[in-house]
């Protein structure tokens, strides 16, 4: 019989076959499924496991490049030259400069891919560094794996050996440019989870042969769907906590992305439109990349970008053409122009025109459902920088037209690289579920009508906890001399312990965890107190290190239940690292499968919360509750909190599997481009047909 990893590498051999025998263009539209197989197959090649597997490695990269004219081999090849970034710093800006702007169009996928590629080399490169016990430790694990005929012990021995070689923290060591930096950093989770996932996929001889017919599928874009009935009924803990003097309330955020439902009709080579929407997107991460650097004190190495101007070529726009050239659909054309011009009577209309005309879907979805829209309002929906429902319209409009002007919309509709982040509530903590599906009900209909498609939309729960009006989270700093303490209530240790538990109790479900061994927690130590920290041993800036590396360890990127002061009044658990990630770069025109935490994970993990805050009621008096609440326990320099140590997950976890799931669902429908359609109208209670 074969041993376990040998069924590995032949199964990894059959599933490469399998993608390199089809056609060009029909590898092309099958790329993002095999890209975390080429992960795995590098992490073997690194063991010495595999040798056989470098055929993959080799015949993948030299795919690669004659599809996408990228070498993944080649390190330090995906962000803006260097000499490219001195022009841009030099504000040295011509058709030259714009054109090779526009072939870094697609840089952040081919970062993360060479990611993926050189995966293997990354390890290798660390665990020649080591040594002593650490090293031998790997060594007899790897050497166990190599004989194991235990399909269990391998798949398990092989997420241990790649955890211990500590990629996020010895990342400093590998060459790299900035943006593959951070596309390392940004995504590290989804790197694990490949780690924990694919080879015990292959070792199930039923789902192996299911990934074999995904990949021989004619298959577009899929949507994984999951019950999300909710049975619970939250009347009792409601009545528990108000006899306690005591509110629970849940704010949600989301990040998602959001694609065109049909391809626009604009030769690109001819339109100015569509190079200015692209320049906005290769452009739009400079300045968050560089805010990150200066953030920590660290010299920035990338340019800002303060006025999209310079970069856009001519208007191509008239005030009888400009519906033709626009990028985006004639009803958001005239609805959006129309409603500017509203706003800004004495702008010149064909600047207008010419501003709209250059939209991404990005900023046509934002702009019909802040200001086209009444969603944000009714469901207290927020965006930081872009749109507070408790300012008005206007003075939200005044913030966004400041960034229009510039052409500067769209990257701060970001959440770094290519994302978006809303925020839903604060609610009730009885009436989440309900508002949450109001939400996103609301916002997907915003996105149809818009002729976009809300893809991933994952989830964090934002949990506050008030007693007696106080909230027991609230992080409360002394200083004495040189001395610096955090404290926060044991109140609020009870509830942060209670969360930890009820998110190792729900690692059966399918799909909510990623690949934590354990539930950890920490404080935030960068969001709203980090000016009160500077100086402090709770706020040490390693200058050696990256910027996103110095942020992910003090923000506490890493925890799955995270304390964040939000103001002087409250702070909240959040409850992350849950579901899936929207940051995993795929080709968008190619074959994706779509998730969405956002639609399960609170319908599963609220009522739970719920049952194991019902218990804790029951087991205390008002009175120990209040002194709970009184009682203070220390927040440790590097934020761990005293009581909250982190609770280990035993037993396997209940991995995702999108392979067994039917293959046939198209997730993006057909729609015409302009197409009239049904929106709300944003000064009447009724609907407006264009």
């Amino acid at each position: 019989m074969p041993k376990q990893l040998e069924i590995v590498e032949q199964r990894l051999n059959q599933v490469y076959a399998s993608w390199n025998q089809l056609s060009e263009e029909k590898k092309r539209q099958k790329i993002n499924l095999i890209l975390p197989f080429i992960q795995i197959t590098s992490y073997l090649t690194a063991l010495a496991a595999a040798p056989r597997l470098n055929f993959i490695l080799d015949d993948f990269a030299s795919q690669y490049s004659q599809f996408y004219g990228q070498d993944l081999r080649r390190m330090e090849s995906s962000d803006l030259s260097r000499e490219l970034m001195n022009r841009l710093t030099a504000r040295d800006i011509n058709d030259v400069t714009k054109t090779e702007l526009l072939g870094y169009e697609k840089k952040y996928i081919h970062a993360h891919n060479r990611m993926l590629f050189n995966y293997g080399r990354f390890l290798d490169r660390i665990s020649k560094g080591l040594t002593g016990e650490k090293r031998d430790e790997i060594a007899t694990k790897i050497a166990e794996i190599l004989g194991s005929d235990d399909a269990e012990e391998v798949a398990t021995g092989l997420v241990v050996i790649n955890n211990s070689l500590e990629l996020e923290k010895n990342s400093p060591m590998l060459t790299k440019d900035d943006l593959e930096n951070h596309a390392l950093l940004n995504q590290m989770s989804n790197y694990l989870q490949n780690i924990a996932h694919i080879p015990a996929l292959l070792l199930d001889e039923g789902k192996s042969k299911a990934v074999i017919a995904s990949m021989q599928s004619d298959s577009t874009n899929l949507r994984v769907k999951r019950d999300t009935v909710l049975s619970h009924d939250f009347t009792a803990l409601s009545a528990s906590l108000k006899s306690c003097d005591l509110v629970m309330q849940v704010g949600i955020e989301t990040e998602f992305l959001l694609h065109p439902l049909t391809s626009n009709d604009v030769e690109p080579t001819s339109s100015n439109h569509h190079k200015n929407a692209v320049l906005k997107k290769v452009l739009a991460d400079l300045n968050a990349r560089r805010k990150m650097q200066t953030k920590y004190g660290l010299e920035p190495t990338v340019s800002a970008v303060g006025d999209m101007n310079d970069f856009f070529g001519e208007g191509e726009v008239t005030s009888t053409g400009a519906e033709e050239k626009s990028l985006i659909c004639r009803r958001d054309f005239l609805l959006i122009t129309r409603d500017i011009a509203a706003r800004k009577p004495d702008l010149d209309p064909t600047k207008i025109q010419q501003l709209v005309a250059s939209f991404t879907e990005a900023e046509t979805f934002f702009y019909n459902l802040f200001f086209l829209d009444n969603v944000p309002d009714q469901m207290n929906i927020c965006m930081d920088d872009i749109y507070d429902p408790t300012k008005t319209k206007d003075e939200n409009f005044s913030n966004v037209w400041r960034l229009m002007e510039k052409g500067m919309f769209h990257s701060h509709l970001l959440d770094m690289i290519q994302v978006h982040e809303v925020s839903f509530g604060p609610y009730d903590f009885s009436e989440t579920i309900t508002k949450k599906r109001e939400a996103l009900d609301q916002m997907r209909q915003v996105a149809n009508q818009t002729e976009c498609s809300l893809d991933n939309p994952n989830v964090q729960l934002n949990l506050s906890l008030c007693f007696q009006g106080k909230n027991v989270l609230q992080p409360i700093i002394t200083r004495d001399g040189e001395h610096t303490k955090i404290e926060i209530s044991q109140l609020g240790v009870e509830f942060i312990r209670l969360l930890q538990g009820t998110v190792v109790q729900a690692r059966e479900i399918q799909g909510l965890l990623r690949n934590q061994t354990e539930i950890s927690a920490a404080l935030d130590r960068k969001k709203f107190i980090g000016e009160m920290l500077q100086g402090t041993e709770y706020l040490d800036i390693n200058p050696k290190l990256p910027a996103f590396l110095n942020h992910k360890r003090l923000a506490a990127k890493n925890q799955t239940i995270r304390v964040s002061a939000i103001n002087d009044e409250v702070a909240v658990a959040e409850v992350r690292l849950v579901g899936n990630n929207p940051h995993f770069a795929v080709f968008d025109e190619a074959q994706n499968v779509f998730q969405s935490g956002l639609e399960f994970i609170p319908e599963a993990l609220l009522p739970k919360i719920a049952e194991k805050m019902q218990e804790f009621l029951a087991s205390k008096t008002k009175e120990e509750i209040e002194s709970l609440s009184k009682q203070m326990v220390l927040v440790r320099s590097d934020g761990t909190i005293v009581g909250a140590d982190p609770h280990v997950i035993s037993g396997a976890i209940n991995r995702d599997d999108i392979f067994a799931r039917p293959s046939t669902v198209v997730h993006k429908p057909t729609a015409p481009r302009d197409a009239s359609a049904l929106i709300p109208n944003p000064t009447q209670n009724c609907f407006l047909n264009v």
